[in-house]
C-alpha cells in the first residue's frame, strides 16, 4: 500500500500536516519484530518509540490486560480509585528510594515533566518564595511537547518558538558534548564548571528546579559524567533547588540499572516516568514526589491541580504491575547491561574506519551512532543524510531512529528490545555495515 499520494485521514507527529506517508504501515509485531501491510518483516532496533522493551506480544501483560478487561476498564479517577490502580503506585515506591513517597499518574512523559513543572513552582510558592520560579534543564534536553514540557526542552528551540510565547523563566545549562565546526574536543569539565558556577551563582537563589535525564536521548544518547551530576547535585543542596529527574526514555531497564539515577548516586526529588512503564501497551505516565514536597502540601491543605481522564487506567496499571515484575530481575538487568556493551563495541570496531563515523555511545540498550562530515572538525551530516540513511535501514529491515542537533551533534539511535539475543545483535551490526559499505558522505 503505497499512501504518499492518497488523502491521508490523520496527521503524524513531527511531520507537515500534509504528509500522506511511504513508510511501512505495521499491523503486527512479536518479540523483536514488526511486519507491514506488504508482509515484510523488519526488526526494530528502537522499540517502538523507545518504550516497547520487552518487545511484542508479550504472554504475561496480555494476559494481566485481559483479566482486568474482565473485571473493570476505566474508574474515574476523581471520585473512585481501583485496586490495579493503588497496586502499581506501591509497586513503583516499592522500588525508588525512601525519600519518594506519593505517586500522582500521567498518560505520557510530556504529561510528566509539565506536571513536575507545575510541582516545582507551586512547592516554592508554598514555601513563601514566589521569585523561586525559574527551571534549569540542559541545553541538548528533550523533555516532550506540552506547552511546558517543550519550553523546557533544549532542542528543537527554534521549532518551538514558533508557538510562542514559550513559558518564561527556563535556564539552559552546557550539555558535556560541545563539539562545534572547527573546535574538536572542546568538551572540558573546567568550562562547564565554570559555566555552571556562574549560573548558579548568579540565579541560585530564583530557580525552583533543574531537570536532567540521566542519558540524554534526543540530544543523541548522551551519558551524562558522574562528576557532571555530582555538580548538579552540590548546586541544588547550596540552593535549595528541587531535583527532578526525568527517566521517561532511561527508566525501567534501559540502562542497565532500573532507574538510570541509580548509577550517579543522586536521590531525586520528582521523578518523572513513562514509555517503557508499561512495555508501551496503553498511555501511562507518573510524576513521583519526595516527602519534603508532599509534607508542604499537606500542611497547606492544599491540592496539586491535575488531571486528566485516563490518569491511573486500571488497563494501563494491569500492564505496569507485569511489566514491572518482569523488569526488575537482576539477571534481564544484567544482560542489558553486556548486550549493550558488546553490541556497541562491534558497531565500533565496524565502523570505527569509516570516514562519517564519531562514536558509539550510551548505556546498556541506549546507544547512539554519532556521525559527522569531517572527523578533524566535527561537522554534523545534513538533516537530508540522517534522513536518507534511516531511510536505507529501513529498506534493509531495520528499524532505527534519527537524532539530529546541528551544529552539536547528529546521527542515529539504537534503543532495542531488552529480549534481544546476541545473534539479532550480530544482525544489526551486519546490516549496519552493508549500509555504510555503500555510504559515504
Amino acid at each position: 500500500m503505497n499512501t504518499k499520494n492518497m488523502l491521508y485521514p490523520h496527521v503524524h507527529p513531527l511531520k507537515p500536516v500534509s504528509y500522506g506517508p511511504d513508510f511501512p504501515i505495521i499491523v503486527r509485531g512479536e518479540g523483536i519484530y514488526i511486519q507491514d501491510t506488504q508482509g515484510k518483516v523488519y526488526l526494530d532496533a528502537i522499540s517502538g518509540l523507545w518504550n516497547v522493551s520487552l518487545g511484542y506480544g508479550n504472554p504475561k501483560i496480555n494476559e494481566a490486560i485481559i483479566n482486568q478487561l474482565d473485571k473493570i476498564a476505566y474508574v474515574n479517577p476523581i471520585q473512585h480509585s481501583n485496586p490495579t490502580t493503588v497496586k502499581f503506585a506501591e509497586q513503583l515506591l516499592n522500588v525508588v528510594p525512601d525519600n519518594i513517597v506519593n505517586v500522582i499518574y500521567t498518560c505520557t512523559g510530556s504529561e510528566s515533566t509539565e506536571l513536575a513543572i507545575k510541582i516545582a513552582r507551586k512547592y516554592n510558592q508554598l514555601k513563601s518564595r514566589p521569585h523561586k520560579n525559574k527551571i534549569a534543564t540542559l541545553d541538548l534536553s528533550y523533555h516532550g511537547t506540552y506547552y511546558g514540557s517543550m519550553s523546557i526542552s533544549g532542542v528543537d528551540r527554534e521549532v518551538s518558538s514558533e508557538y510562542g510565547p514559550n513559558l518564561s523563566g527556563m535556564i539552559f545549562l552546557p550539555t558535556p558534548v560541545k563539539r562545534y565546526p572547527n573546535q574538536a574536543n572542546s568538551d572540558s569539565i573546567d568550562e562547564i564548571k565554570e559555566e555552571l558556577h556562574n549560573i548558579f551563582n548568579q540565579d541560585g537563589g530564583n530557580i525552583a528546579a533543574v531537570i536532567i535525564e540521566p542519558v540524554l536521548g534526543s540530544g543523541g544518547s548522551i551519558p551524562l559524567t558522574v562528576e557532571y551530576v555530582q555538580l548538579i547535585k552540590k548546586f541544588c543542596r547550596q540552593h535549595d533547588i528541587l531535583l527532578v529527574i526525568d527517566e521517561v526514555a532511561t527508566g525501567f531497564g534501559r540502562t542497565g540499572k532500573l532507574f538510570g539515577f541509580e548509577h550517579y548516586n543522586i536521590e531525586p526529588d520528582v521523578l518523572c516516568l513513562s514509555k517503557g512503564i508499561n512495555n508501551g501497551y496503553l498511555p501511562l505516565g507518573a510524576t513521583l514526589i519526595s516527602s519534603k514536597i508532599y509534607e508542604t502540601f499537606i500542611s497547606h491543605n492544599t491540592q496539586i491541580e491535575h488531571l486528566s481522564t485516563q490518569n491511573g487506567n486500571p488497563l494501563a496499571c494491569a500492564a505496569g504491575i507485569t511489566s514491572l515484575e518482569i523488569i526488575n530481575n537482576d539477571k534481564l538487568l544484567k544482560h542489558v547491561t553486556n548486550i549493550g556493551e558488546y553490541l556497541r563495541n562491534e558497531i565500533f570496531n565496524t565502523l570505527q574506519s569509516h570516514k562519517n563515523f564519531s562514536e558509539t555511545r550510551g548505556k546498556g540498550l541506549m546507544l547512539g551512532i554519532e556521525l559527522v562530515k569531517n572527523k578533524k572538525t566535527y561537522q554534523c551530516l545534513s538533516y537530508q543524510q540522517i534522513s536518507e540513511l534511516v531511510n536505507k535501514f529501513t529498506q534493509k529491515g531495520l528499524i532505527v531512529y534519527p537524532f539530529f542537533n546541528q551544529p552539536r551533534t547528529t546521527g542515529i539511535h539504537l534503543f532495542p528490545p531488552f529480549i534481544l539475543t546476541y545473534e539479532e545483535a550480530n544482525k544489526i551490526v551486519k546490516i549496519i555495515k552493508k549500509v555504510f559499505d555503500n555510504t559515504i558522505y
